[in-house]
């Protein structure tokens, strides 16, 4: 999929740098604006659950104990 001629075009898939790994390659928004892609607006993440209590807490609202319960029950990785 990744080596399709219509999503190379559509740059489907770009490489953003990762600070282990050099660069990786990540799906981007299938929309373009302007005619120009929406490109990823930073690096990719270097753990996996890096950002997930941010999100959860700022993004979502989620208290810290919930957080802990979702970690506890094996629903998310927090880094």
């Amino acid at each position: 999929v990744v080596a399709h001629p219509h999503l190379a075009e559509r740059q489907a898939f770009p490489s953003v740098p990762h600070p282990a790994r050099g660069s990786v390659r990540v799906t981007a928004t299938p929309f373009h604006l302007d005619g120009a892609p929406v490109r990823p607006a930073g690096p990719a993440p270097y753990r996996v659950g890096e950002h997930t209590r941010a999100v959860l807490r700022e993004v979502l609202g989620y208290p810290e104990a919930r957080i802990e319960a979702l970690r506890r029950a094996g629903a998310i990785e927090l880094a």
